[in-house]
């Protein structure tokens, strides 16, 4: 019993320790977000707090997905899944801004938590339309697919 508790006592510390880490890289960002924002005038709080949201993003997460972007071969489900990700990092820096935030810090912070969460669950959407549709390996040479399905002229799938 003891070491199971001294085993969600050390996950729960590490936890904490890697959401303070993102939370401070979101708010650093912010920070840097919200100075160059400042030099360009006439620009809508929302578009700022987006530009703050996806600075995170695009700081954290874009190198890393274009360099898997170059290695894999599903590049349209990686792609939708950086597009997606991009517009939700955005979504939610704007939406905290309507919300009444004003600190780019707490902006940059809060975008990058919770686009964490977000952007989990949409992969898993995205991963489940990606399977519906059937792959070239799947299709015979009279123009059925495995599964009970078949491709008429026009490339609509029709069900056997």
């Amino acid at each position: 019993m003891n070491e199971i508790v001294k085993g969600i006592a050390i996950f729960g510390g590490m936890a904490s320790i890697g959401i303070g880490c993102v939370a401070g890289i979101g708010a650093i960002n912010g920070i840097l977000g919200g100075c160059i924002a400042s030099f360009i005038p006439g620009l809508s709080p929302l578009v700022v707090g987006g530009m703050i949201g996806l600075g995170g993003f695009t700081l954290l997460c874009l190198p890393f997905t274009v360099l898997r972007l170059s290695l894999s071969e599903k590049k349209i489900e990686l792609a939708s899944k950086t597009i997606s990700a991009m517009a939700v990092s955005f979504g939610i820096g704007a939406g905290l801004v309507a919300l009444g935030f004003t600190s780019p810090a707490a902006i940059g912070a809060l975008t990058l938590l919770a686009s964490l969460v977000v952007c989990i669950s949409l992969d898993l959407l995205i991963n489940k339309a990606v399977e519906s549709f059937p792959s070239k390996e799947s299709e015979q040479p009279d123009g059925s697919l495995s599964g009970g399905m078949r491709v008429d002229e026009g490339s609509h799938i029709l069900h056997t």
